[in-house]
């Protein structure tokens, strides 16, 4: 076995408006203003979007499915690689919430390893991608699955694997809240396999989702613009439930749908 490989492609992250979308093309075109960095000194990691010089930046979307919920002027984070914009590799978009300097998102497209903001509703997502050793180039490999931990303010709630083109959505019934998750592709180290040759460098891997959280009905405003929630139907009971479906399951527009308190902020591993 060896150790995971160094990155080599450089990722940046970013904060700002969209200024385009090209589906034909499979482009978004972002008006940045801020860049998300972490400072690393005595035991703790102080992470914040600190502003920079506005550039238009222009890349690949992670996902076609962002098209249909992403709007010109949606505030969003997003994460380049190989250098600024030239491919997104996640984009969220982001929520303003008072009192909060990071703000929260409701949407997911891509790597949620790579977008940094805190999920809304106090939602938190990790994953661990499997490899699938027959499938790989270099330092990564096609996922095979993607195990995925769901938390709820810090604890962790449910767990699913998921096979590519796979979906399921967590309902908590306490507060009509719910996270919808869809494992479109990924890739794993190739290091995790069986007899992996040990290597130096090379490109880390990435793995696409598409995420959507819907906050509790009962309390919460009205954003300024129209936020997706899904239409899956929930089992009557007093418990939270997950359903699981193939392919990408729609979200219809909520009107009176908006943002609930901060979030744990998780980052990229």
């Amino acid at each position: 076995m060896a150790n995971p490989a160094t990155a080599v492609l450089q990722e940046i992250t970013y904060r700002g408006t969209v200024a385009a979308l090209n589906p034909a093309n499979n482009t978004v075109t972002i008006n940045v203003t801020h860049q998300y960095g972490c400072v690393f000194g005595n035991n703790t990691t102080n992470c914040t979007w600190d502003p920079i010089s506005p550039q238009v930046l222009n890349g690949t979307a992670p996902v076609a499915d962002l098209f249909s919920t992403v709007k010109v002027g949606n505030m969003v984070e997003a994460t380049s690689i190989g250098g600024p914009g030239g491919r997104w590799i996640a984009i969220g978009t982001l929520y303003p919430t008072p009192g909060i300097e990071n703000w929260l998102a409701m949407d997911v497209f891509g790597d949620p390893d790579a977008a940094p903001a805190p999920l809304a509703a106090n939602y938190g997502l990790t994953y661990n991608a499997t490899p699938n050793c027959t499938m790989c180039n270099g330092t990564v490999c096609n996922a095979g699955s993607a195990n995925i931990t769901i938390t709820r303010v810090g604890a962790d709630v449910f767990d699913k694997t998921l096979l590519p083109g796979r979906n399921f959505e967590y309902f908590d019934r306490q507060d009509n809240s719910s996270i919808w998750i869809e494992f479109v592709s990924g890739e794993a180290s190739s290091s995790l396999c069986p007899n992996a040759t040990p290597m130096v460098g090379g490109i880390q891997p990435v793995s696409v989702f598409v995420v959507h959280v819907r906050p509790p009905v009962a309390n919460v405003t009205t954003p300024a613009t129209t936020v997706p929630v899904t239409t899956t139907p929930t089992a009557n009971t007093t418990a939270p439930v997950t359903t699981t479906t193939p392919g990408f399951a729609p979200f219809t527009a909520l009107a009176a749908l908006g943002i609930l308190g901060a979030a744990a902020l998780f980052g990229r591993k």
